[in-house]
């Protein structure tokens, strides 16, 4: 996932599921995340409102669906990159939505 392909509130999201600052500018936080992900540090499950998280993913995946339609290019390019980033961005929000709420695992599991 590079970090700076995600928008302020997904970083704000990452780097709060790896207890990290969420201070600072845009910049400041895709570079802390990125370290962050760098050193490999563990992932913790953030309070979450379960129904708004599963919108927000839902949402998500259709716009990135819409966006992945567009493309013709085989290459790994800046906007295929973008996308990849979000769909795992999304998948480790599902993911802090199943830990978070074990009934929410099946809805959780049919977007993956």
């Amino acid at each position: 996932m590079d970090p700076f392909k995600l928008h302020e509130d997904q970083i704000i999201f990452e780097l709060k599921s790896r207890k990290a600052s969420t201070e600072g500018d845009l910049s400041d936080l895709a570079n802390r995340l990125h370290l962050e992900i760098l050193l490999a540090r563990d992932v913790v499950v953030v309070e979450v409102d379960v129904a708004k998280e599963l919108d927000y993913c839902r949402g998500g995946f259709e716009q990135l669906t819409r966006e992945i339609s567009g493309i013709k290019s085989r290459n790994r390019t800046p906007k295929v990159k973008s996308i990849q980033s979000k769909i795992i961005h999304l998948i480790n929000r599902l993911n802090n939505v199943k830990a978070y709420n074990s009934e929410a695992t099946e809805l959780a599991d049919d977007m993956i």
